[in-house]
């Protein structure tokens, strides 16, 4: 493990950079050669826990037609997100249905698509981005010899987890350049292990976590357990109420066909007890 100082000076290294003025690839480039040799540190796993239910919210702006549209998008209409740059698909979703409405800004009234996926049977391997607390997870000796290295890991894991968590908004000044830097870290972490996606918290609520699921993982480990158009009548930092519109269902050639309904309901926000 690199000594406190060792740490500390790639950190100092990596923020004399300017990067408001690099493009993507070159932030990329930056990220690869100032951290590549010490983010070894960070490749532990960890799974879902009690997580069983996911949550996705999608704008109504137009009348989805076919359960391929429930999933994540296709390359060529993937946009840049805290995981991904574009055409790099992810499926975004949450373990916190009311925190969905306030990751897109979802204002009173506003109509919405609401996704539940359901986990099949079987784990889900999701890394935590910025590192999980050594000794929460019992690394103890077979990984940290000293007090330093313990500390090494710990300044490390911060500094990531305050790049990763910098909070922003659609249309935001800078928010290209953030994504430029978390989908950066996200790459390399996913380049040197094995994961099915990326679990970290919302930079809007820190009790509620996001997940970032690669295609293939989130098709063969999840299932789509319902879609519903809502529109939101209510809501406060405890709770999301809304009322429900249209059902929609998959035929078994995948077309979904919508019926009205009339229903209400509400997502009371979770406190997360997965250990990052």
């Amino acid at each position: 493990m690199p000594s406190p100082d060792e740490i500390l000076a790639v950190i100092d290294e990596w923020r004399r950079l300017n990067l408001a003025s690099k493009n993507k690839e070159q932030v990329q480039a930056e990220f690869e050669r100032v951290f590549s040799k010490i983010l070894g540190v960070f490749q532990g796993e960890t799974t879902t826990g009690g997580f069983t239910t996911f949550f996705r919210i999608r704008e109504f702006d137009y009348l989805i037609g076919h359960v391929d549209e429930l999933w994540a998008p296709p390359s060529n209409k993937t946009k840049k997100g805290r995981c991904n740059f574009e055409q790099e698909p992810v499926l975004y979703v949450s373990a916190d249905g009311a925190n969905c409405f306030e990751e897109l800004n979802i204002q009173l009234e506003q109509q919405v698509y609401f996704i539940r996926y359901n986990k099949k049977v079987g784990s889900l391997l999701l890394r935590s981005v910025y590192g999980t607390d050594w000794d929460a997870i019992g690394l103890g000796k077979d990984v940290f010899c000293t007090d330093n290295d313990v500390i090494s890991y710990k300044i490390l894991r911060e500094f990531l987890r305050s790049e990763f968590m910098k909070p922003t908004c659609r249309n935001c000044d800078g928010r290209d350049s953030i994504y430029n830097v978390t989908a950066s870290i996200a790459g390399v972490l996913r380049r040197k292990q094995n994961v099915d996606g990326f679990i970290y918290r919302s930079a809007l609520n820190l009790s509620s976590d996001n997940v970032a699921l690669f295609p293939d993982a989130a098709r063969n480990k999840l299932e789509l357990k319902d879609v519903r158009i809502l529109k939101v009548v209510s809501g406060s930092a405890d709770e999301v109420v809304y009322e429900t519109l249209f059902n929609g269902f998959p035929d078994d050639k995948g077309k979904v066909r919508w019926s009205s309904c009339s229903g209400s309901g509400s997502f009371r926000r979770i406190s997360s007890e997965s250990r990052l």
